[in-house]
């Protein structure tokens, strides 16, 4: 027997703040959403703002956009629901917990740079004088390092603040040198890396590192979820005054993320797939496109396939000449891509000789 739930029950439900949507009026509203001034009758675009468009396309899957009420702006996620949208936002709690993930990594960084300040010294003497059994004990401890730096790394980002700095770039290149420099990597995992950029420049105001390490998360998460022999497709088009940055796997039991399992601190580990970690990665994502005024949207494919969106605004309000800004490096001068795809690619790459 199927139960069916009308909107207001929906609502009554969640404890986090949740409003139903339908034809770009808000309808239903729960009191945790009530109490942030949401009301009945309220227009989408009037919390939407640059977002709406986006809104407008949405048809499947799980959208993440910020609502936007004066000078106050909340992450929320929209799943459609038969003839409405729900909208729930992040709750709270959550920067407690952000904090809470900033202090631990300040407390890992520091023995973790002490470890690697060593490995950097003692690998490359060892490799030479142990046989290939040792050396490839030291590529996957080399290997483990990389993967202990990527999650002190995104449990520092993940209260990064949501103004980033931006420079004014030119959003083909930059795309372009990430996935060319990803490329070999990729193929030495066995899979093979499409990417499909867009054929003209797109200059446009972007914070370099965010973007870069949004787009090596998103091609993690991909490869992760590729059977070797399979395809990762990645595509950069313009549509108007936006662009969209997508990464697609060709299959597997990937179902879309629920707006929960978005959440940092209300996951269920025991629950959750082990390939996924700490769950930080495509909630970085999300702060990306959020922090450069985007959304983010998750949607399973009909062909068996998942897809993950950016989509960025173009912006060249910072004026057509900047200089390149100082960058703060936390990862000692490493290759950024074996960092953030070290849980996907073969031990190999992480020989002192290869790096």
């Amino acid at each position: 027997m199927t139960i069916e739930l009308n909107p207001a029950q929906i609502l009554a439900l969640l404890d986090r703040p949740a409003f139903w949507v339908t034809e770009g009026i808000v309808r239903e509203v729960n009191p945790a959403a009530a109490a942030r001034f949401i009301t009945p009758g309220t227009s989408l675009k009037e919390l939407l703002s640059s977002s709406y468009r986006d809104y407008e396309a949405f048809s499947s899957g799980c959208l993440y956009l910020t609502i936007t009420m004066g000078s106050v702006c909340w992450s929320a996620s929209v799943t459609r629901l038969g003839d409405g949208d729900l909208f729930t936002l992040d709750p709270e709690e959550e920067e407690t917990g952000l904090r809470c993930y900033s202090l631990a990594a300040q407390e890992l960084r520091t023995p973790l740079s002490q470890m690697l300040s060593i490995s950097d010294r003692l690998f490359p003497a060892m490799q030479e004088q142990c046989g290939s059994d040792a050396a490839s004990g030291l590529a996957r401890m080399n290997r483990a390092l990389h993967q202990l730096l990527r999650m002190v790394n995104n449990m520092s980002d993940a209260s990064r603040s949501p103004m980033p700095r931006m420079e004014l770039r030119d959003l083909t290149a930059v795309v372009q040198e990430i996935l060319d420099h990803a490329e070999p990597l990729c193929r030495s995992a066995g899979i093979t890396l499409s990417f499909e950029n867009h054929p003209a420049a797109i200059h446009t105001m972007l914070e370099y590192q965010q973007l870069e390490r949004a787009t090596y998360n998103l091609l993690s998460n991909a490869m992760k979820h590729t059977p070797s022999g399979g395809t990762v497709t990645v595509r950069l088009k313009r549509r108007q005054n936006r662009v969209y940055l997508s990464v697609e796997n060709p299959g597997g039991e990937i179902p879309v993320p629920s707006p929960v399992s978005m959440s940092r601190f209300l996951r269920e580990p025991s629950l959750e797939d082990t390939r996924n970690g700490l769950g930080l990665g495509l909630p970085l994502v999300r702060a990306a496109a959020a922090a450069h005024q985007g959304t983010l949207l998750l949607e399973q494919l009909k062909t068996g396939g998942f897809r993950a969106t950016m989509s960025l605004p173009i912006r060249q309000d910072g004026g057509s000449l900047r200089s390149p800004m100082v960058h703060i490096d936390y990862s000692g001068g490493r290759d950024q891509a074996l960092i953030e795809l070290s849980e996907s690619l073969p031990p190999e790459w992480y020989l002192p000789k290869n790096q």
